[in-house]
Protein backbone atom coordinates (compact mmCIF):
# COMPACT_ATOMS: atom_id res chain seq x y z
CA UNK A 1 0.00 0.00 0.00
CA UNK A 2 2.87 2.42 1.05
CA UNK A 3 4.35 1.93 -2.68
CA UNK A 4 0.96 2.65 -4.63
CA UNK A 5 0.83 5.82 -2.55
CA UNK A 6 4.48 7.35 -3.51
CA UNK A 7 4.17 5.94 -7.03
CA UNK A 8 0.16 8.00 -6.99
CA UNK A 9 2.47 10.81 -5.31
CA UNK A 10 5.42 10.41 -7.83
CA UNK A 11 3.11 10.70 -11.04
CA UNK A 12 1.43 14.04 -9.43
CA UNK A 13 4.62 15.77 -8.94
CA UNK A 14 6.00 14.80 -12.16
CA UNK A 15 3.39 16.19 -14.06
CA UNK A 16 2.77 19.27 -12.33
CA UNK A 17 6.72 19.51 -12.39
CA UNK A 18 6.14 19.24 -16.68
CA UNK A 19 3.42 21.60 -17.50
CA UNK A 20 4.46 24.94 -15.95
CA UNK A 21 4.10 27.69 -18.84
CA UNK A 22 7.40 29.43 -19.33
CA UNK A 23 7.67 32.81 -21.81
CA UNK A 24 10.40 33.32 -23.99
CA UNK A 25 11.56 36.72 -25.12
CA UNK A 26 13.88 37.56 -27.71
CA UNK A 27 15.45 40.86 -28.01
CA UNK A 28 17.32 43.05 -30.96
CA UNK A 29 20.71 44.12 -30.37
CA UNK A 30 19.69 47.34 -28.98
CA UNK A 31 17.50 45.44 -26.27
CA UNK A 32 14.36 46.25 -27.93
CA UNK A 33 11.96 43.25 -27.89
CA UNK A 34 11.45 41.38 -31.04
CA UNK A 35 9.50 38.82 -29.93
CA UNK A 36 7.64 37.22 -27.11
CA UNK A 37 5.75 33.69 -26.93
CA UNK A 38 4.43 31.52 -24.17
CA UNK A 39 4.86 27.55 -24.01
CA UNK A 40 3.34 24.48 -22.18
CA UNK A 41 4.63 21.29 -22.25
CA UNK A 42 7.50 21.90 -24.73
CA UNK A 43 4.87 23.74 -27.37
CA UNK A 44 4.05 26.86 -28.18
CA UNK A 45 0.68 27.48 -26.22
CA UNK A 46 -0.93 30.84 -25.62
CA UNK A 47 -0.19 34.78 -27.18
CA UNK A 48 2.16 35.09 -29.39
CA UNK A 49 4.01 38.97 -30.35
CA UNK A 50 6.23 40.20 -32.47
CA UNK A 51 7.99 43.76 -32.87
CA UNK A 52 9.45 46.27 -35.15
CA UNK A 53 13.04 47.34 -34.22
CA UNK A 54 11.38 50.15 -33.27
CA UNK A 55 9.14 48.78 -30.98
CA UNK A 56 5.57 48.46 -32.26
CA UNK A 57 4.06 45.76 -32.57
CA UNK A 58 4.10 43.55 -35.94
CA UNK A 59 2.01 40.77 -35.38
CA UNK A 60 -0.08 38.78 -32.41
CA UNK A 61 -1.79 35.42 -32.67
CA UNK A 62 -2.21 32.49 -30.63
CA UNK A 63 -1.14 29.04 -30.39
CA UNK A 64 -2.79 26.00 -28.55
CA UNK A 65 -0.68 22.73 -28.57
CA UNK A 66 1.81 23.79 -30.60
CA UNK A 67 -0.50 24.92 -33.70
CA UNK A 68 -1.75 28.05 -34.66
CA UNK A 69 -4.98 28.44 -33.49
CA UNK A 70 -7.43 31.82 -33.27
CA UNK A 71 -6.91 34.88 -34.76
CA UNK A 72 -3.89 35.91 -35.76
CA UNK A 73 -3.00 39.68 -37.30
CA UNK A 74 -0.57 41.62 -38.79
CA UNK A 75 0.29 44.86 -38.41
CA UNK A 76 1.79 48.17 -40.62
CA UNK A 77 4.62 49.90 -38.82
CA UNK A 78 2.09 52.78 -38.71
CA UNK A 79 0.00 51.00 -36.40
CA UNK A 80 -2.52 50.46 -39.21
CA UNK A 81 -4.50 46.46 -39.38
CA UNK A 82 -2.45 44.96 -42.31
CA UNK A 83 -4.17 41.64 -42.09
CA UNK A 84 -6.48 39.38 -39.93
CA UNK A 85 -6.69 35.67 -40.66
CA UNK A 86 -8.42 32.70 -38.63
CA UNK A 87 -6.55 29.91 -37.63
CA UNK A 88 -8.05 26.57 -36.27
CA UNK A 89 -5.67 23.66 -35.10
CA UNK A 90 -3.09 24.62 -37.41
CA UNK A 91 -4.62 25.69 -40.78
CA UNK A 92 -6.48 28.54 -41.99
CA UNK A 93 -10.00 28.39 -41.41
CA UNK A 94 -12.50 31.10 -41.52
CA UNK A 95 -12.15 34.56 -42.69
CA UNK A 96 -9.33 36.52 -43.73
CA UNK A 97 -9.04 40.37 -44.21
CA UNK A 98 -5.93 42.30 -46.21
CA UNK A 99 -5.98 46.31 -45.86
CA UNK A 100 -3.90 48.92 -47.44
CA UNK A 101 -1.61 50.74 -45.10
CA UNK A 102 -3.77 53.72 -44.82
CA UNK A 103 -6.19 51.37 -43.40
CA UNK A 104 -8.49 50.50 -46.73
CA UNK A 105 -9.72 47.19 -47.33
CA UNK A 106 -7.75 45.54 -50.31
CA UNK A 107 -8.75 41.93 -50.33
CA UNK A 108 -10.86 39.62 -48.47
CA UNK A 109 -12.51 35.69 -48.91
CA UNK A 110 -13.00 32.61 -46.65
CA UNK A 111 -10.48 30.07 -46.06
CA UNK A 112 -11.61 26.11 -45.06
CA UNK A 113 -9.27 23.74 -44.06
CA UNK A 114 -6.27 25.80 -45.52
CA UNK A 115 -7.97 25.70 -48.70
CA UNK A 116 -9.88 29.08 -50.65
CA UNK A 117 -13.88 28.77 -50.16
CA UNK A 118 -16.85 30.89 -51.21
CA UNK A 119 -16.33 34.07 -52.62
CA UNK A 120 -12.44 35.79 -52.50
CA UNK A 121 -12.65 39.72 -53.68
CA UNK A 122 -9.59 41.85 -54.25
CA UNK A 123 -10.25 45.40 -54.28
CA UNK A 124 -8.48 48.82 -56.71
CA UNK A 125 -6.85 51.41 -54.49
CA UNK A 126 -10.17 53.36 -55.51
CA UNK A 127 -12.27 51.15 -53.12
CA UNK A 128 -13.93 49.50 -56.13
CA UNK A 129 -14.17 46.20 -56.73
CA UNK A 130 -11.26 44.80 -59.06
CA UNK A 131 -11.38 40.87 -59.24
CA UNK A 132 -14.38 38.12 -57.46
CA UNK A 133 -13.47 34.47 -57.38
CA UNK A 134 -15.59 32.07 -56.50
CA UNK A 135 -13.83 28.92 -54.77
CA UNK A 136 -15.95 25.32 -53.80
CA UNK A 137 -13.43 23.26 -51.99
CA UNK A 138 -10.59 24.72 -53.08
CA UNK A 139 -11.24 24.61 -56.34
CA UNK A 140 -11.87 27.97 -58.78
CA UNK A 141 -15.44 27.89 -60.05
CA UNK A 142 -16.10 31.38 -61.38
CA UNK A 143 -13.47 34.55 -61.86
CA UNK A 144 -14.94 38.36 -62.77
CA UNK A 145 -12.60 41.30 -63.13
CA UNK A 146 -13.25 45.15 -63.69
CA UNK A 147 -11.19 47.92 -64.45
CA UNK A 148 -10.82 51.17 -61.62
CA UNK A 149 -13.66 52.56 -63.02
CA UNK A 150 -16.05 49.72 -62.42
CA UNK A 151 -15.74 48.45 -66.16
CA UNK A 152 -15.91 44.55 -66.64
CA UNK A 153 -13.36 43.31 -67.83
CA UNK A 154 -11.63 39.73 -69.28
CA UNK A 155 -9.71 38.45 -66.92
CA UNK A 156 -5.95 37.02 -67.75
Amino acid sequence: MQKTYTLVLFLIVSTFSFTQDSIVKSFYEDGQIKFEETFKDNQRNGLWKSYYESGELSAKGWWRHGKRDGIWKEYYRNGKLKSEEVWKAGKEHGAWKEFTAEGNLSAEGVVKHDKPNGVEKFYHENGRLWIERIYKEGKLVQKTCWDEKGVRLKCR
